[in-house]
């Protein structure tokens, strides 16, 4: 009995070393770097997509967009075979397969061509024109699109880059769900608590633009990793519509309603017939004003007409 106890301790001494150096190389980050090149004038592009699929199920497990210099950094955590794809509007996509190890692979300079097959010289000019690169990301316009006008946001953002939307219309960016959706410049807590029936009920045509900003500041108290769609909405549009809106309790406790008074370019006033701020204090504080033009109370059923005319006075 002794004798065997020994022989299992000295085996597990002696495995111990191959099992801690197995742990490292499955924690191991092992880097993939390369720059992508428009091989028509040598210039970075700095908005294209890189992906890494892992063999043979082609599962993406990494997804990263360049830096303005076109260089790229994606970082794998399992030595195994991948396909890295490159994409981007408008250029032909290119694959490189490769076999990872312990040790950082360059793919050094990944040469995009024009595709032409698919899109005349014009097109393709005018699909580049799309994509604009900001100080934390970069943004797709949609009004630059015509082939979105008929379509729901949902849908759209198809087009966006970093961005996918599976065909039971579940969003996804840089291949993950560590995102949050933000309205003109602010969280847009609707969407984040259910984005596919929120976005699908948004025409793309309302859409300015879509900010991807892949590296959020502290400002935005978001994890590492994490990104954010910004969907920006077209100002002035021209339409006859006012709204004057008494949200009864739910002026206090409504957050849904904020978002949905954010989502329209209409201008909103806020209205009551009591003045709420001589009643109990939880109707002291509202959560539409900060998304309306304006807010009148007290006045009886005259609020009704002040907003009216306050609006109608508003060009």
């Amino acid at each position: 009995m002794t004798k065997t106890l020994i022989t299992l301790l000295l085996g597990v001494i002696y495995s111990w070393p191959a099992i801690s150096m197995a742990q490292e190389v499955d924690n191991l980050k092992i880097e993939v770097t390369g720059s992508v090149i428009d091989s028509l004038n040598n210039e970075p592009i700095p908005y294209a997509s890189v992906s890494a699929l892992l063999m043979p199920n082609q599962t993406c497990i990494a997804r990263t967009v360049p830096h303005r210099n076109g260089t790229f950094l994606l970082k794998l955590n399992k030595d195994s075979q991948y396909a890295i794809i490159i994409s981007c509007i408008g250029m032909k996509t290119v694959t490189k397969n490769i076999k990872t190890g312990t040790s950082p692979i360059n793919l050094h300079h990944i040469m995009l061509e024009e595709d032409s097959q698919q899109l005349g010289e014009v097109e393709v000019i005018a699909k580049k024109q799309r994509i604009s690169l900001t100080d934390n990301g970069f943004s797709y316009s949609f009004k630059n699109d015509k082939t979105l006008l008929a379509e729901n946001l949902l849908y759209a953002m198809k087009k966006v880059p970093l961005v996918s939307v599976s065909g039971d219309g579940t969003l996804s960016v840089k291949g993950g769900s560590n995102y949050v959706i933000y309205l003109n410049g602010k969280p847009y807590t609707l969407a984040n608590s259910n984005p596919k029936e929120v976005l699908q009920s948004i025409p793309a045509s309302s859409i300015e633009k879509v900010e991807v900003i892949t590296n959020p500041d502290l400002r935005y108290g978001m994890s590492e990793g994490g990104s954010i769609l910004n969907i920006i909405t077209l100002k002035n549009q021209p339409n006859n519509y006012r709204i004057i809106l008494n949200a009864g309790a739910y002026t206090h406790t409504s957050i849904a309603l904020q978002d949905a008074i954010r989502s329209v370019t209409s201008p909103v006033i806020e209205v009551h017939i009591s003045n709420v701020h001589s009643r109990e204090s939880f109707r002291h504080v509202s959560m539409i004003a900060c998304a309306c033009k304006g807010v009148i109370c007290g006045f009886g059923l005259n609020s009704y007409r002040l907003a009216l005319e306050a609006l109608l006075g508003n060009k």
